[in-house]
């Protein structure tokens, strides 16, 4: 692990770019095959680039763990944390869910009370009976 502390973002921001697009050694290696496999036969310039190419998308190299994880479907990465979506659109223009039909059968028929309660109204609701008993 490299953990320094950041105190210019831009140079933070310089590593980050180089580290992403660091040179791959073994794509290095079949270049270079190619190259001498390019200088040795008589090929077309499509034939060239077709080389070049099948290189590139088939010549990246990663770690056995990599390959038995991605063989075993196993997830390279995992996560605390998750996103939740939160609608902050003004109120009249909020798309909303409607409550289960169960609920609603229950409801008297001049309710209004359709719509469940999204995470604004969740919170504003609990912001509320918080200010009441404070």
């Amino acid at each position: 692990m490299d953990i320094q502390f950041v105190l210019d973002t831009y140079k933070c921001a310089k590593y980050c770019v180089g580290y992403i697009l660091k040179c791959q050694g073994g794509v290095s290696k079949l270049f270079r095959r190619v190259i001498q496999d390019v200088k040795d036969g008589n090929l077309s310039l499509r034939e060239k680039f077709s080389k070049y190419a099948n290189v590139l998308i088939n010549g990246s190299e990663i770690s056995a763990q990599e390959a038995s994880a991605f063989v075993l479907q196993i997830s390279n990465t995992t996560c605390s944390r998750q996103d939740v979506f939160v609608n902050t659109s003004p109120c009249d223009e909020r798309t909303r869910m409607l409550k289960p039909k169960e609920l609603l059968s229950k409801l008297p028929d001049d309710s209004c009370d359709v719509f469940s309660k999204g995470l604004i109204e969740h919170y504003t609701q609990r912001y509320l009976i918080w200010k009441v008993v404070v």
